[in-house]
């Protein structure tokens, strides 16, 4: 073990605080509908489900950087660690880069600005 290394926090009042973060996006993406069948257009549901990737995609950004902090970055980063392939730390940073551009390209759909 690494005499430098972090110790690990349980975090439970932080990764509540990201879980109803989350949940409160998703809750909002359902309240408006959720996205129409069809090519993408500006709408309130996209807006809403380019603001949800963007924030998983921020969470998996945490989640490389603070794993000591709380259990749920602790579980995003089990994530890149066990299921993903390949597996890795900085799958995490993979994951990051997907949903920030996926998710910010759906958001700019959604506002009426790409």
């Amino acid at each position: 073990m690494d005499p430098n290394a972090e110790p690990e926090q349980t975090g439970v009042g932080l990764g509540l605080c990201v879980i109803a973060a989350l949940a409160a996006l998703l809750l909002a993406y359902l309240a408006v509908g959720g996205v129409a069948a069809g090519p993408w257009r500006a709408s309130p549901g996209n807006a809403l489900l380019g603001a949800n990737a963007m924030a998983w995609g921020l969470v998996f950004l945490l989640s490389y950087y603070f794993s000591a902090k709380s259990f749920v970055f602790r579980g995003f980063l089990w994530f890149c660690l066990r299921v993903s392939a390949p597996a890795g730390r900085k799958l995490a940073l993979v994951w990051f880069a997907f949903l920030a551009f996926a998710g910010a390209a759906m958001f700019l759909t959604g506002m009426g600005w790409l």
